[in-house]
């Protein structure tokens, strides 16, 4: 089949062009924080809160790599909303060693994820509270990749109850939300083999919407099959040809349609703190607009939370608190 090569650069476009500006002055941002933020007395509470101890007991230099990881986390990798909002999970994934050709083009990355995350494992069991579990491990796709994977215990075990006929019709009919979150704990299966790495799922879970979720996952299947070029990685190519749905004349038919229905989430907020979950979405459905407007309100109080000043405190009060 020969197809265009105009999707590819369609995709292209959209990876790397529309966001670079964006994305560099969030990146200036971040840095400016951190910066400002080492500058200051590392906790400025005065309420001798039992936190207050445990953030004394830790090395000053230790300290400054925990607040550099989770400035990263919090401002770039969407965990506040995890944190202080209903966004049941979170992720970030980071090169155990830099690829030589990351290297090369300026792209290993301005934080030691790696580096940050050992020095932070020293004390995690200190400071993580009964509503939350941080996992890190290994990508099911490339071993050079680990995932760090936040979870709100709470809105973990809500969104899968809200969804317990997809689960089930995944995992099997015994699947229950307390189950799977005891599953996750136990660490002996990663979190994506735990889901079968069903997009759908893992979609739900991260606070995309089922539509969302649904609509991505085929789309990625057409992808799969009709243009492999356009991805990366041998998980990408499949021999698998999806069956053709009765109302489009193509399976080519079917992915415009879904290329012209499916558009980035996040709103225009290059000088924003706290930047919008990023993922992509229907546009304009009643389930997009409704994230929207959630993601927006959590958003504004992350804002107003953080501009008070003592990032890591306040961080870290929320992740170790038993309410």
């Amino acid at each position: 089949m020969s197809l265009p090569g105009s999707a590819c650069d369609k995709l292209a476009k959209r990876n790397l062009v529309k966001n670079l500006i964006a994305n560099l002055y969030r990146w200036v941002l971040l840095t400016v924080f951190v910066f400002l933020g080492l500058m200051l007395p590392v906790s400025g509470s005065t309420d001798n809160h039992p936190l207050d101890e445990r953030i004394a007991s830790v090395d000053k230099t230790d300290l400054v790599d925990i607040e550099v990881l989770f400035r990263k986390l919090v401002f770039e990798d969407d965990f506040g909303y995890t944190l202080f909002g209903e966004k049941p999970i979170s992720l970030a994934g980071y090169f155990t060693e830099q690829p030589v050709g990351n290297i090369l083009l300026g792209h290993s990355g301005r934080f030691p994820v790696g580096s940050l995350w050992k020095t932070w494992s020293k004390y995690q069991q200190s400071f993580v509270g009964q509503n939350f579990l941080l996992l890190n491990e290994p990508d099911s796709s490339c071993e050079e990749i680990r995932v760090i994977t936040f979870i709100n215990k709470k809105y973990f075990v809500a969104k899968v109850n809200e969804h317990l006929d997809l689960f089930r019709e995944e995992l099997g009919d015994d699947v229950t939300s307390e189950g799977l979150l005891e599953r996750i704990s136990a660490g002996k299966e990663t979190f994506f083999e735990i889901l079968h790495d069903n997009e759908v799922l893992y979609g739900i879970l991260l606070g995309y919407g089922k539509d969302n979720a649904l609509a991505f996952e085929r789309r990625y299947e057409l992808m799969k099959a009709l243009l492999p070029h356009c991805l990366s990685g041998s998980h990408d190519y499949t021999l698998h040809i999806p069956k053709k749905l009765a109302n489009f004349s193509s399976l080519q038919d079917e992915l415009s349609y879904w290329e012209a229905s499916i558009d980035g989430f996040a709103w225009p907020s290059k000088w924003a703190l706290v930047r919008p979950p990023g993922f992509v979405a229907l546009k304009d459905t009643a389930e997009t607009l409704e994230l929207q407007k959630k993601y927006r309100e959590t958003q504004r109080n992350l804002t107003a939370l953080y501009s008070e000043g003592d990032f890591l405190n306040t961080t870290l009060r929320q992740l170790s608190s038993l309410e």
